[in-house]
């Protein structure tokens, strides 16, 4: 009957996400995949199942996989229940690896109440203790000043985690650098962080700490043009990466060679030296640019070495392919 459970409640939660309003404005799907978590409906799995008999309610509490993922919304209103779901949720999963989703919603009022910043600060030390267990973890839209207890208690190791993605209230300048002391995620393969300055994983231009090495698929905004040269140099394992190109260069950085990149995303918001005329990357096959500026730059491709296969050119006006060739 277990069994049966847990394939229940992945069609319900996968057919939740489609009827879901709640729509991603953050991360590339394409880049990192999509997960699909649970949400905690009283009359849908895996809640539903204890309101059926004693002998399911059994067995759905003995059963450790119903509850080691979630997806909970971040209001003033509901943090507290959500603290109270979520410490459920852990007592049930178990020793399970946990895949969990946090998000205030993108439309949330610009004021953020000291109660819900407390209440961040309590959930986050309610998930940490369990850092050894993350898995996957999808922080979306929290207020900056909420980021101070993962500053303070974060370990410095992760051995499970496949998937970190932060977005940050695009509105608050971040007081706190919870990732930086991130060293060791050895299963660490899918990264997004929505502004990279704002993640504060940087050091001099560089990230001495930062398992970079590893990663597999990169999405991340606010960069400049040495950022995403920077990362690619750092993940030379990564075969798909996105970057929103917002800021300035004000370092040169040298050519690289990419050996295993197979498709790159970029958009572009400001003129600089375009990122691909300093990489060689053998394995290109797909290559998506989106300029957000005008006049429309005259981008053109002077590193012939890696040409893709597929080229995607997008612009605020349209541009003929042959400004790029």
């Amino acid at each position: 009957m277990a069994e049966i459970f847990l394939q229940l409640a992945a069609i319900e939660t996968k057919a939740q996400s489609h009827l879901s309003l709640i729509q991603n404005y953050y991360h590339d799907d394409e880049i990192l995949g999509k997960e699909y978590l649970v949400r905690p409906i009283p009359h849908a799995a895996p809640l539903i199942f204890g309101q059926i008999s004693r002998k399911w309610r059994a067995v759905a509490l003995s059963t450790p996989g119903l509850w080691n993922s979630i997806s909970l919304k971040c209001t003033d209103e509901e943090m507290e229940d959500n603290i109270s779901l979520y410490n459920t949720w852990l007592q049930r999963s178990g020793v399970l690896s946990l895949s969990f989703q946090f998000y205030r919603p993108i439309d949330s009022p610009r004021d953020v109440s000291p109660k819900f910043v407390d209440d961040c600060q309590i959930l986050f030390r309610t998930i940490l203790p369990h850092a050894k267990r993350w898995r996957s973890v999808d922080l979306k839209n929290f207020p900056a000043s909420s980021y101070q207890a993962p500053h303070d208690l974060l370990p410095n190791s992760a051995l499970v985690l496949e998937t970190l993605s932060v977005s940050y209230d695009w509105r608050e300048q971040p007081v706190s650098t919870p990732w930086v002391g991130l060293c060791t995620a050895p299963k660490l393969r899918l990264l997004y962080f929505d502004h990279i300055d704002r993640a504060n994983i940087m050091v001099g231009g560089e990230w001495p700490t930062f398992p970079w090495s590893q990663l597999t698929h990169i999405d991340v905004g606010d960069c400049s043009a040495y950022d995403c040269l920077q990362i690619l140099s750092e993940a030379l394992t990564a075969v798909a990466c996105q970057f929103v190109v917002q800021r300035p260069s004000f370092l040169q950085h040298p050519p690289i060679s990419h050996p295993g990149l197979q498709t790159l995303k970029i958009e572009v918001y400001n003129t600089g030296l375009p990122v691909w005329n300093l990489l060689t990357c053998p394995t290109l096959s797909t290559l998506s640019v989106e300029a957000r500026t005008y006049p429309i730059p005259d981008y053109r491709f002077s590193n012939s070495s890696f040409l893709p296969t597929s080229l995607y050119y997008g612009a605020v006006l349209p541009v003929p392919y042959s400004r790029l060739l």
